[in-house]
């Protein structure tokens, strides 16, 4: 499937490694030249109704809470999770659906409850259970069975019969043997010890989903002697609380595993997804039903008997007969998709790459909406997948209303007219070490006004190369309600996902290059609309185009801006000379994380030869930065870019630092042996304790990133710069920024705007979003501490359950992370002085000539001369 973090980290890589080319301008945009919002423009006011869960996260191990739609008048929202357990549960006499909660809470479009479901309780009550009791008793006639297993014996007696399997009875061909059922006699003996419960209630519940004006809960229980799940569909009336039940089709459990992953409304099928295992293949089958029933039960495997299919990503309607089913296979490429006619079952895998233009879009959260199509909430607006012209088609702008769009991008579609539309759903904006933390779903309406309230304001215009993170929504928002003159809309062709071709995600050279090439082309459009005076009036998340830090591109806003409050040697480290053209809103911080007791008091970061002998001694020689040399080479550039630019700046590479860096690379940095295993943790992790390992990485990271890489190991660990020719502090990389255009005729209005960027309000935002540390000490502050508080939280309810040895398994320790690791953090952060400046043209020419001199083909003054030139050149064209 594709990797969401890598898609991620690479979004936020970009905006840190963008590049320019050659530009011509003209002259600054006058005075009034924006535009003026009419009466008459299109214009949706907006009712937010916040759905308010009432559930206690103290009294959960775990809990978690999803919207499942609209089921009938009223919003059906989901509450699955675990009670806290007593730390001397004793399982030999207790259920475990005791601890089980399973609740679905309607509420009204006003945001008010009306009803509450006890999901656990319509089924017992609905008489599944005395069904499946009957079912046993018919099924083995001449086993006594006690009336329920509890969930550890069910394990032990499978391992003992896998076992058994393994050393067959001499005697099983016998004639004579009794058709009677057994067990064994120990395990029989073991049943005998045990005080059973009074009923087989211990069954699973699985997906909850609603199928037109009905909730239907998939459960299944274990037959105990075949080893196979008995699977019942209860469907419960949400208006009268009413219940039904039907067995449905037993999956052989010794050949089959079977996971009921919801189902799929298309028009007007509803498409049951089942992930089987067949031995060393796993696949699909999609039960596909309309109001009359099944239609058709397509088993993919039989379909693709060549590939494993290991999820499906989604499944769009095409036509009123065909579905195309987007899916991640261990196929070449992995991403695949086929067509699938519902009525006769026949499937067309796209060998053409007809559909490989969907690669590129964020269609996971994509919904069928009836009379509308494959609808997609982004941050830009409700659109349709328009498989005519195979792209995303725009029903409706957010520019027409007033809402924070990373919110929406979360939210589903429920209701569509012209004059009201109406979304609902649960928004995740923030970085949680929580694991059960209640997030309220919410509905939010929006309704067509007869005249625009914001007529008479003069238009922003604001555009980013990422995405519009949940912060920089929620500061457009307030400034827009707030300001009186003002109001910003975005622009979004500066995307960078709209200037990538379709690519495949599983190759990391093809993503490297094709990220590389849109950085190229995009900076070429926007230094010329830039000069033209056309771009926009307000710019994010172009921090590393270094080539636009001049007067003729980006407003120096050096005596605007007050450091106090603030991180200053950031602000400072972000300067051009003495000029601020990009203000960091966040960053990231890029080093090794080490004990404190394995280095200098006082020590700050290595320089090359201290990173030899650390590696040697501390490290048992296994380098924790072991990489391909040309990307451990550019990433240690990066970090001392200062040193390979004149004062009248022009490239130098034939100096000290540059030749150490090289010829240390050449002689230290040995690729990591290729493994199948995935044993790497998030964020560089090496699987292996700190103690182990010597050093972590840590690539633009976080406090809670950092937290949750070190756990307890943050009360006596520091980071520290990359191997340098001077030993330097860890690398700053800034993931947010925001500049000012030279060009705009309204720059008193645009700073306003800064301001509200770098109020505390917002950049806690910024801070919860745990992407980078905000620029605010404040806010840094005070998201660090609640970041403590639930990590701590976490690991204690961990230790409630699992036993030491377990929780060492999971890298998981009950050891509380201190407070005074927010200031240590915090000293580490004021002794970084440098800001990570990669131009991906430059990158790209330093990847194609340092392989010679790292693999002896050239010497190193041979490839300084030739870098040296190229780079030189190329930036004298493009100034």
């Amino acid at each position: 499937m594709v990797n969401l973090k890598k898609v991620a980290a690479c979004a936020m890589a970009f905006t840190m490694a963008m590049s320019a080319v050659y530009a011509s301008g003209c002259a600054k945009k006058p005075k009034g030249s924006n535009e003026v919002i009419s009466a008459d423009s299109v214009w949706y006011n907006m009712e937010k109704h916040e759905l308010i869960l009432d559930y206690d996260p103290a009294d959960y191990d775990y809990i978690y809470s999803k919207t499942l739609g609209k089921v009938g008048d009223y919003y059906a929202v989901e509450t699955t999770g675990n009670l806290v357990m007593p730390s001397d549960i004793n399982w030999a006499d207790t259920n475990y659906m005791d601890y089980y909660v399973d609740y679905i809470d309607l509420f009204d479009e006003s945001g008010n409850q009306v009803d509450q479901i006890d999901v656990v309780d319509a089924v017992k009550n609905s008489g599944i259970v005395e069904d499946y009791q009957a079912y046993m008793e018919e099924a083995h006639p001449n086993l006594a069975l006690p009336e329920e297993l509890p969930e550890e014996l069910d394990e032990e007696i499978v391992e003992e019969d896998e076992a058994d399997a393994e050393t067959p009875d001499e005697d099983a061909d016998a004639e004579d043997v009794s058709d009677e059922e057994i067990l064994d006699e120990e395990d029989l003996s073991d049943l005998e010890d045990i005080d059973m419960p009074d009923s087989y209630s211990n069954f699973n519940a699985g997906s909850v989903d609603i199928v037109g004006d009905h909730i239907a809960v998939d459960v299944f229980f274990m037959d105990y002697v075949s080893f196979s799940d008995i699977h019942y569909l209860v469907t419960i009336d949400p208006a009268t609380g009413a219940t039904s039940f039907e067995q449905r089709e037993s999956n052989d459990a010794s050949s089959t595993i079977g996971s009921n992953e919801g189902i799929v409304t298309v028009g007007d099928y509803q498409v049951e997804k089942i992930w089987r295992s067949y031995g060393d293949v796993s696949s699909y089958v999609l039960n596909i039903s309309d109001s009359t029933g099944l239609v058709n039960s397509v088993d993919l495997s039989t379909k693709l008997p060549d590939e494993n299919i290991f999820a499906i990503q989604g499944i769009f309607g095409i036509d009123d007969n065909t579905l195309l089913i987007m899916y991640y296979s261990s196929a070449a490429g992995g991403q695949s998709y086929l067509t699938l006619d519902i009525r006769s079952g026949d499937a067309v895998k796209d060998e053409n790459g007809d559909y490989s233009w969907l690669n590129n879009l964020n269609v996971f959260n994509s919904s069928y909406f009836s009379g509308i199509g494959n609808v997609v909430l982004n941050d830009e607006g409700i659109q349709v997948l328009d498989f005519d012209n195979n792209e995303l088609s725009e029903i409706f702008s957010f520019d027409n209303c007033n809402v924070n769009r990373n919110d929406v991008s979360y939210l589903k579609l429920m209701s569509y007219t012209e004059d009201e539309i109406v979304l609902a759903g649960i928004s995740y904006s923030g970085y949680s070490l929580s694991t059960n933390e209640i997030v309220n779903p919410q509905i939010i309406v929006f309704t067509k006004a007869d005249s625009n309230p914001n007529a008479g304001k003069t238009v922003l215009t604001a555009a980013t190369v990422g995405y519009i993170d949940y912060a920089m929504s929620e500061a457009v928002c307030r400034f827009n309600e707030t300001n009186a003159d003002y109001f910003i809309k975005f622009e979004n062709k500066y995307k960078v996902e709209k200037h990538v071709d379709e690519l495949d995600y599983n190759d990391s050279e093809e993503y490297r290059k094709a990220y590389d090439e849109a950085a190229i082309e995009l900076s070429n459009q926007l230094t010329v609309d830039l000069m033209a005076g056309e771009g926009p009036d307000i710019i994010f998340d172009t921090s590393s185009l270094s080539q636009l830090n001049n007067d003729d591109y980006l407003l120096d806003i050096s005596d605007r801006i007050s450091t106090d409050g603030l991180f200053a040697n950031v602000l400072d480290a972000a300067k051009t000379g003495e000029k601020l053209y990009q203000i960091p809103l966040t960053f990231g911080v890029t080093g090794l994380a080490v004990l404190n007791e394995n280095v200098d008091a006082g020590q700050t970061g290595f320089t090359f030869e201290q990173y030899a002998d650390f590696v040697s001694t501390v490290c048992n020689g296994t380098d924790p930065l072991a990489m391909d040399q040309t990307e451990f080479f550019i990433m240690c550039m990066e970090a001392m870019a200062d040193k390979f630019v004149t004062e009248d700046g022009r490239i130098d590479y034939d100096n000290e630092a540059f030749r150490a860096l090289a010829e240390f690379t050449n002689e230290n940095i040995i690729p990591p042996i290729e493994s199948d295993e995935d044993d790497v943790l998030y964020m560089g992790g090496t699987g292996t304790t700190i103690e182990e390992s010597g050093a972590e990485r840590f690539d633009y990271g976080s406090f809670p990133m950092y937290i949750e890489l070190m756990g307890k190991h943050a009360n006596d660990t520091t980071i520290l710069g990359l191997p340098s020719v001077d030993g330097r502090g860890p690398m700053l990389s800034v993931s947010s920024s925001v500049a000012i255009s030279a060009q705009t005729a309204e720059a008193d209005a645009c700073w306003a705007f800064v301001e509200t960027l770098l109020s505390f309000e917002i950049q806690e935002y910024y801070a919860q979003s745990g992407m980078g540390c905000p620029i605010c000490i404040e806010a840094y502050e005070t998201s660090a501490q609640e970041f403590i508080d639930d990590y701590n939280e976490s690991m204690a309810k961990y230790s409630n359950y699992l036993t030491e040895a377990e929780m060492a398994m999971f890298g998981f320790d009950a050891t509380p992370v201190e407070a005074s690791v927010i200031d240590s953090y915090e000293s580490m952060i004021n002794s970084c002085s440098a800001v990570s400046t990669t131009d991906a043209a430059i990158t790209a020419i330093i990847r194609e000539e340092m392989p010679a001199y790292f693999s002896g083909q050239k010497t190193l003054d041979d490839v300084i001369s030739v870098m040296e030139d190229r780079i030189q050149t190329f930036l004298d064209e493009r100034d």
